[in-house]
């Protein structure tokens, strides 16, 4: 696992946005927790132990095989 200190360039493109509903919650869950694996800083969602999904998936939200792909509601998410 990289190293997961302060990277500078998911803050350069920030923005804010409502979320609208269910499906565009669980899509920015998927994009929070998908991201370290998109952009190299770790292999497996699962690596970092002090990572919010780990407790979404003691409530049930996640399956514990999550993360092996790309979730699929990423590839249309709006990130602009």
């Amino acid at each position: 696992m990289k190293e997961l200190g302060c990277y500078g360039g998911w803050q350069k493109r920030f923005y804010d946005h409502l979320i609208r509903d269910d499906i565009d919650m669980k899509h920015h869950l998927d994009y929070i927790h998908y991201n370290p694996v998109k952009h190299g800083l770790m292999e497996d969602p699962f690596e970092y132990h002090y990572y919010s999904l780990n407790e979404w998936i003691k409530r049930g939200d996640y399956e514990i095989s999550w993360g092996s792909v790309e979730p699929d509601g990423l590839k249309t998410m709006d990130l602009e």
